[in-house]
């Protein structure tokens, strides 16, 4: 019988340890093959890396899944494919570890195999090596193989090994020998789907597509690698510059900076060593983005066996012009959180070319992207993310030209689904939502959104020939972001937005300008007032009415956007103590406001610049849908601040009353209910009913609380006056709690309060030292006679730096709670 026929005829049992009866009874269809067989060792370039590090987890785990026997144990498992695939992006480390796990793991198979399957091609000429390396190509004893993988797959489902007998085991037998084989590179899984016939051993793929956990079986195994840590990162950078001397603070922040991108460190690390360059000078070369491009072409030290930089890793010319389009708008965006309906639900005439438009679209370019692990999406309800190298590396190869289109296009998406804090511009481009100032439930969606308006922020200096549109919207778009940030009490982002902001505005000239003009003057005014800057406040509010006026003049038709800046023009005269003027204000916005609800009113210019409202139509039940605003808030406080208890009370209690008819009794719309009941506090105290002004202050600070959180300095203002009502009570250790300038209510609340002052302490001076005014003034009734010194001291000095930086002089002594009340906003009192 010759070999072919002894091969169909013959079958070997398939337990582990089962042999035939006996070596004469029948031959094996196999010839012996020359094993063990190790064939990293045939190429250089697959050498054991001696600066590789970390990865611990991951090799763990595969050795859990691919050793041939159970751990802890020494009973071989062969009677099963055991199959891993290593997936991840390009340049993240996979073949460099599945070369560390096939060095540690070498005596733990009877044979290695490391193959490339990149292509068909490549796959078959490793695969007629590896035969040749196990002789299984001597032509004499058994049949002519048309291809390698026939050839060694012939053997792989039949992997048999003569073992000779000898010691306690004098039999010699036939057994099943165990081997590993490493599949690198099988990006394309069409290259590698025939071998889902194998039925033993165990297989090691390394993969960019995540689906080749499941290619070899039904049953998902594989692991997705993750960049390295900020430290494990540093400490492979510092190896392979073999550079230690005070460079670690460097280190982990050029990691950082290359997102713990095992590739990327390589190469830095080599242009570390070829240039003579310490660590501090890598990262001032990487901040500057035009060295990237150089830089990503570097050869790296640490990846012998990879052909590839992170200027060619991940084939991007290979995409198709949609995928392509689409990682470049990716690219321009923060990489950890893009959330897809950014990037469908926009007016798809705004878009660059070949950007896919529409859900379908969108899916097949993001699905191309995730075959290659260039992006990572799980579930519509899972942002998008990206590597920073993989951006970086992107950026670097687009044209001015096409760096410009695709910024301005993200800018437009950005600003479009932004829910605008103000009323719909009275001319230009419409955001997608308006109208939205003080909405807490729009914070989530501006907290997702600013990450990206940060990141335009970063690029900004790299545009070149922007175009006036895309300013206007960016100018836009940086107001918004800040007025979110000092709504969030996080002001310390403000002054740099506002300052951009100015410098993208004074270089624009386009048609709609004034109505960008607006905005800026609006936002400035309402945060310098809010921050205690009252002239500056003034200002900027008188413009911002001045110019909306002339608008509404060109345009002949009024809008919020009027009522808007009147309001908030009034606020600057109730701080003023213009209160007359203000109430005239504010009862014309209110009146234009009750006609809008019904109608389209025109307004008419006088000669002298006054305003007259012409109303075109009138309709029933307009004003069912009314809802009182700040601007009754404002109303109230201004009569309470003139003595006018009996006008102030109708206000205040009729808009609360509308508010909680129309959106309940504990509504979480804004922070506006809140500001009626602190009002309504105030006027209670006015009027000599201290306990009912207890209630509303407590109330106002519950609904501070459910709103705007412990953290925003109204929940401090309410703070302060439970404090003042502990205080008239006696309750002096209550008062000294609650005055503590941290806006506790309990101990539970305090840390995170006192992080708030102090974070900008600065902008809420005034608060701050009217509340250590109050305390002293607690020490000194407990006859605490020391602390209360202290704390009036501490008062004095804050309230002298203030006036000093308002350019206004300190009086010295006798100062009086109401003179720290007029230091803060009178809504603040």
């Amino acid at each position: 019988m010759d070999m072919l026929a002894q091969s169909q005829a013959y079958t070997l049992p398939h337990a582990a340890g089962k042999t035939a009866k006996s070596i004469g009874e029948a031959m094996p269809p196999m010839i012996p093959a020359r094993l063990p067989c190790f064939t990293l060792e045939d190429t250089p370039e697959l050498a054991r890396n001696p600066n590789f590090l970390g990865r611990e987890d991951t090799l763990n785990a595969m050795r859990h899944i691919l050793l041939p026997y159970r751990q802890g144990s020494t009973s071989f498992e062969i009677d099963s494919l055991k199959q891993l695939a290593l997936c991840g992006m390009g340049g993240i480390g996979k073949t460099e570890i599945a070369l560390e796990f096939a060095h540690r793991q070498r005596r733990k198979y009877d044979a290695v195999f490391w193959a490339r399957a990149d292509t068909i091609a490549n796959l078959d000429k490793s695969f007629w090596h590896l035969s040749d390396r196990l002789g299984l190509l001597d032509y004499s004893r058994q049949p002519k193989f048309t291809t390698g993988t026939d050839a060694l797959g012939s053997w792989l489902s039949n992997p048999w090994k003569f073992e000779a007998g000898k010691g306690r085991s004098p039999i010699s037998r036939w057994v099943r020998a165990t081997w590993l084989l490493i599949l690198d590179g099988a990006d394309d899984l069409s290259t590698i789907w025939h071998l889902r016939q194998l039925k033993f051993g165990s297989v090691l793929i390394t993969s960019r597509d995540p689906t080749a956990k499941t290619i070899l079986s039904t049953v998902s195994a594989g692991l997705h690698l993750e960049c390295l840590h900020n430290a494990e990162g540093a400490a492979l950078l510092k190896r392979l510059t073999k550079r230690t001397e005070n460079s670690d603070a460097d280190a982990k922040f050029l990691s950082s900076l290359l997102g713990g991108l095992p590739l990327a460190i390589s190469q830095i690390a080599s242009v570390s060593v070829f240039q003579d360059l310490d660590l501090s000078e890598l990262c001032e070369l990487y901040k500057q983005r035009q060295n990237h491009a150089v830089l990503h072409n570097t050869s790296g030290l640490n990846f012998s066996a990879y052909p590839f930089t992170v200027a060619t890793v991940w084939h991007l010319e290979t995409l198709s012009l949609e995928a392509k389009t689409f990682l470049d708008v990716l690219s321009l965006m923060r990489d950890t959180q893009i959330p897809q309906q950014l990037l469908i639900d926009f007016d798809h005439d705004h878009a660059v070319p070949y950007f896919p438009c529409g859900l379908e679209s969108v899916d097949k370019a993001r699905n191309e992207l995730m075959q290659s692990s260039l992006i990572q999406w799980d579930t519509p309800e899972i942002d998008i993310k990206l590597h920073r190298t993989v951006q970086d590396a992107v950026i670097a190869k687009l044209s001015h030209e096409q760096f410009d289109a695709t910024f301005s296009f993200v800018v437009f998406l950005v600003w479009f689904r932004w829910p605008s804090s103000l009323p719909r511009a009275s001319c230009g481009l419409h955001p997608k939502t308006s109208n939205q100032r003080h909405l807490v439930t729009r914070w989530s969606w501006c907290a997702s959104l600013f990450l990206h308006v940060a990141r335009l922020r970063e690029l900004w200096e790299h545009t070149n020939k922007i175009s006036m549109t895309t300013r206007m919207l960016f100018v836009a778009l940086l107001n918004e972001a800040a007025w979110y940030q000092h709504e969030r009490g996080s002001n310390g982002e403000v002054p740099g937005l506002l300052g951009l902001s100015e410098k993208v505005c004074n270089s624009i000239e386009h048609p709609n300008k004034d109505s960008l003009l607006v905005d800026v003057n609006f936002f400035l005014g309402a945060i310098a007032a809010d921050t205690n800057q009252h002239e500056l406040s003034w200002r900027h509010r008188q413009a911002s009415t001045q110019i909306q006026l002339k608008i509404s003049q060109e345009l002949g038709l009024a809008d919020e956007r009027l009522v808007v800046s009147w309001i908030e023009f009034a606020a600057s005269g109730i701080q003023d103590r213009s209160y007359e003027r203000a109430i005239t204000i504010l009862e014309l916005a209110q009146d234009f406001r009750k006609r809008f609800l019904v109608s389209k009113p025109r307004i008419k210019m006088s000669g002298k610049g006054s305003a007259t409202l012409q109303q075109e139509e009138d309709s029933e039940n307009g004003l069912a849908t009314y809802i009182p605003s700040e601007l009754e808030a404002y109303l109230g406080l201004a009569y309470l601040m003139q003595g006018k208890l009996d006008e102030s009370e109708l206000v205040l209690t009729e808009a609360l009353d509308r508010r909680q008819r129309i959106l309940g009794m504990h509504d979480v719309e804004s922070y506006r209910t809140g500001l009626f009941l602190h009002a309504l506090g105030n006027l209670r105290a006015a009027q000599g009913r201290m306990g009912e002004s207890q209630w509303y202050h407590k109330e106002a600070w519950d609904h501070y609380q459910s709103t705007v959180g412990p953290q925003d300095p109204r929940s401090a203002d309410a703070s302060h006056k439970l404090a003042e009502h502990h205080l008239h009570m006696g309750h002096y250790g209550e008062a000294i709690l609650q005055a503590n300038p941290n806006c506790v209510l309990d101990s539970n609340t305090c840390k995170e309060a006192i992080k708030v002052w102090k974070a900008w302490s600065q902008a809420y001076k005034p608060r701050i030292a009217r509340t250590t005014f109050l305390q002293a003034t607690i020490y000194q009734v407990k006859k605490s006679m020391r602390s209360a010194r202290e704390y009036r001291r501490k008062a004095f000095e804050l309230r002298r730096g203030w006036l000093a930086d308002q350019g206004l002089q300190h009086a010295g002594v006798g100062m009086s709670a109401k003179d720290f009340d007029e230091m803060v906003p009178f809504w603040s009192r």
